[in-house]
């Protein structure tokens, strides 16, 4: 089992990405410019990885042939996200209105 993520970096004014792939033992880096599935191709681990890939589920991950495991910490995230979006609409159908407020829409 690994666990692979990628976040934001600034490089000389610019944003870039630091893609991680770890064990429990090592930990790989890579800064490159391109968030996606062709700086994780050149990364060079997830193409030929053969056990299960824990992650936060963003597509590019999709596109390698492995055993997926989503990231608990997203999972919480996006049960909050839920939760507020279920007292919106509960809140909406109380007050009688047919819609939620369009901040909630996008989640």
């Amino acid at each position: 089992m690994a666990h692979f993520d990628e976040t934001g970096i600034r490089v000389e004014s610019k944003t870039w990405w630091l893609h991680t792939a770890c064990t429990s033992t090592l930990t790989a880096y890579l800064a490159h410019p391109v968030r996606g599935s062709g700086a994780m191709d050149e990364f060079g681990i997830l193409p030929t990885f053969r056990g299960a890939a824990v992650h936060d589920g963003w597509r590019p991950y999709d596109y390698y042939g492995l055993t997926h495991a989503r990231c608990n910490a997203h999972h919480l995230r996006e049960l909050v996200a839920l939760e507020k979006l279920n007292k919106a609409v509960h809140k909406a159908r109380d007050a009688g209105r047919s819609a939620i407020p369009r901040r909630f829409r996008s989640h």
